[in-house]
């Protein structure tokens, strides 16, 4: 779990990096910090975040929920990272980059869910609280 969430705040970090990134840019100089700027901390936020989300969602989806929503939307933040960063002008990067972040944070926030409302039948450590809605979703 604590790999989960240090994956989740990574996702929401690089979301608030592209959002300020434009802010920072410009008080940069008068701060004399670019590191913000730095293609190699954006790197290294977007590679660990894929590896971690990665490992994280393929685990749970793997051992606990066998469903593919959270590994889906996962892809959907780091493809629309990954065509903002090789296919789009500059200009789109902050916009785009933000709503990639916050899809791959959303990803989290599916697992987290689907953990809690599967039902394990292991006596897994994950607490469990199976609804009315997910019951219907499992007999279906």
């Amino acid at each position: 779990m604590k790999l989960e969430k240090l994956g989740l705040s990574l996702s929401l970090i690089c979301a608030i990096h592209c959002v300020s990134l434009p802010l920072l840019l410009t008080l940069a100089p008068l701060v004399g910090q670019s590191f913000w700027a730095d293609p190699v901390v954006e790197n290294t936020l977007l590679v660990s975040s894929v590896f971690i989300a990665a490992y994280t969602l393929g685990k749970d989806y793997i051992s606990i929920h066998k469903r593919a929503s959270a590994l889906f939307t996962a892809a959907l933040g780091f493809g629309i990272i990954l065509i903002t960063k090789t296919l789009l002008p500059a200009n789109y990067e902050p916009v785009m980059m933000a709503i990639g972040g916050g899809v791959t944070a959303w990803a989290y926030y599916l697992n987290w869910k689907l953990r809690r409302l599967t039902v394990c039948t292991k006596g897994c450590q994950v607490s469990h609280k199976p609804t009315t809605m997910m019951r219907a979703m499992q007999e279906a």
